[in-house]
């Protein structure tokens, strides 16, 4: 099985080791969000003030399941793709 998370605007495709050393990383992060605290009271006279906060995975990391023979597939299309290139 190949999971995918998206990282910018790329989906990575990890196996499930991958993927479990990775949520083992994150589950200490922090990371930045904006937070709603009313008309014209947050940073810069907007609306919203950005804050530190845990980390939220299940929030923040959707993840994506592929089976291993569409992903095999996938590879091997792309193989032959960048040979046809050459």
């Amino acid at each position: 099985m190949k999971y995918g998370i998206k990282i910018e605007s790329s989906i990575v495709w990890l196996d499930q080791d991958q993927l479990e050393a990775l949520v083992s990383l994150l589950h200490s992060a922090r990371q930045t969000k904006d937070e709603y605290v009313g008309s014209s009271k947050g940073d810069d006279g907007g609306n919203y003030v950005k804050l530190v906060r845990p980390f939220d995975m299940e929030e923040t990391l959707p993840v994506k399941v592929m089976l291993p023979d569409r992903y095999d597939a996938l590879v091997l299309k792309t193989k032959l793709h960048d040979e046809s290139k050459k």
